[in-house]
């Protein structure tokens, strides 16, 4: 599209954490979707004279480069980090304005303090509810003005949760979280992905893949290995500590079936994916993001095509639908679990069903699709400035 954008960053690259893949996932699809694209982060000193050693395209599994800058003031000094903040957005504004962008996109609530101003057209998006911290406070008064476009939210009960709140509903648009489908459109089949990596040909897999929070229904996981031992189950991702833990539950209960692999990059995830005959995504109530929430990996198992196993949280039925492109199951509940994965396991027809649907399915949610989209609402506030 004619843009000149940006994507402006607060975020120490690289990390593990879901944010930093959804950040440089959409900064790959700004750049595929402008005619010019900058990217923008604040970066710890130590990170800063290391970038240029880290193959981020490798880490983030991209495929596309796009032009980058980066700043060394997260911890500069050990000085206050308002302070170090403060410098980084002005100087990033002023190089935003000297490069004369059409459009600069952000998850950071601070930049349009800064850019709103300059009369810099500005999208801000939110994956979390609203509340009256300062921050957002400064955000919603610079929403009367015109410069600040408009908030993106990650699903409707989100948006819904601004409007009563007392945004005006025309400056908010819905997208929820995408997938690359770059990384899936060479499939693998599930034979050769197990020998790529070094799994059992002949046996059944059931795949989790991210964080090993308590929220996120690893002990529901375990439930599951416990009843079917000739199953394999392997839980791929979470911080070393988070490994240990489970790891030690998993010894503990004498579970062989089970396997924790830790972290690995973005551009390995795919592959693990292909493997499984089942994909698990046992979300627990308890998740402070669960009304609202729109999960990357929700639309990475989609994308793989094998059937999914969820649970019936809100924000996830939102995109999935029981018994057409997965099954869904009670949160915090082990037997719920159990009896779903059950159906799954004793039923490949089922399995293959599920798995064509959540493929098509998913097809609207690229990261590319969900760009597009932000552009076509932004340029709409746009045009409405210059009547």
């Amino acid at each position: 599209m004619d843009l000149k954008t940006a994507y402006v960053a607060n975020c120490d690259l690289p990390n593990r954490f879901a944010h930093s893949i959804q950040i440089m996932k959409n900064a790959q699809a700004w750049q595929r979707n402008s005619r010019e694209f900058l990217f923008l982060s604040n970066l710890n000193l130590k990170s800063w004279l290391n970038i240029g050693n880290v193959d981020l395209m490798q880490f983030y599994g991209l495929s596309d480069a796009f032009e980058s800058k980066f700043y060394p003031y997260r911890d500069l000094i050990e000085l206050p980090t308002a302070f170090l903040s403060e410098i980084y957005f002005r100087k990033a504004t002023r190089f935003l304005e000297e490069s004369n962008v059409d459009l600069v996109f952000t998850r950071t609530f601070e930049l349009p303090k800064y850019t709103v101003p300059r009369g810099i057209p500005t999208l801000v998006e939110t994956h979390g509810p609203p509340d009256n911290s300062n921050q957002k406070n400064n955000l919603y008064r610079l929403l009367e003005q015109d410069a600040l476009l408009g908030l993106v939210t990650i699903s409707e009960p989100l948006k819904d949760r601004y409007i009563k709140h007392g945004l005006p509903a025309e400056k908010i648009i819905v997208a929820p979280d995408g997938v690359d489908t770059g990384m899936f459109s060479q499939s693998l089949g599930q034979q050769e992905a197990r020998s790529m990596l070094g799994l059992e040909k002949h046996q059944m897999y059931a795949v989790y893949v991210g964080h090993l929070y308590d929220d996120r229904g690893i002990q529901e996981i375990l439930a599951a290995a416990a009843a079917y031992p000739s199953c394999n189950f392997l839980l791929v991702g979470g911080h070393p500590e988070h490994v240990e833990k489970w790891q030690s539950i998993v010894s503990e209960r004498g579970l062989g079936n089970t396997k924790l692999l830790g972290f690995v990059n973005n551009s390995e995830v795919s592959k693990y994916l292909w493997s499984a005959d089942i994909l698990m995504m046992p979300y627990s109530q308890t998740c402070p993001t669960a009304e609202w929430m729109s999960p990357l990996k929700l639309f990475e198992y989609m994308a793989a095509g094998r059937a999914i196993l969820a649970t019936n949280l809100n924000a996830i039925k939102e995109v999935l639908t029981d018994n057409v492109n997965a099954i869904l199951v009670e949160p915090d509940n082990a037997q719920s679990f159990i009896s779903g994965f059950e159906k799954l396991l004793n039923d490949p027809v089922l399995r293959n069903a599920l798995a064509t649907n959540a493929k098509k399915s998913v097809e609207g949610f690229s990261w590319d699709q969900r760009v597009k989209n932000i552009i076509e609402y932004a340029q709409s506030r746009m045009a409405l400035l210059n009547r």
